[in-house]
């Protein structure tokens, strides 16, 4: 773990356990199964298009930001060696 490759451990019965979630997940109707994952996905996803245009904004400051060229004009320069 000192390495960082390494969360964290579990006792093998939380391993079971999650195993026995998932077969019975796996086990319902893929149909009733993606409906409710739409349904958890939902408000994450409309926030995210909410957020769109402004995301796009900043990045388009940034990537044209003095800062944002000079770091360009540094990785093509070292692409070009």
């Amino acid at each position: 773990m000192s390495r960082g490759l390494v969360d964290g451990l579990t006792p093998g019965e939380v391993m079971e356990e999650a195993r026995a979630v998932c077969r019975r997940l796996a086990d319902q109707p893929p149909a009733a199964f993606e409906t409710i994952k739409t349904s958890l996905k939902r408000p994450a996803i409309r926030r995210a298009n909410d957020t769109l245009d402004e995301l796009r904004k900043a990045f388009v400051d940034a990537w044209f930001s003095a800062d944002g060229r000079r770091l360009v004009g540094e990785a093509r320069a070292r692409l070009q060696k």
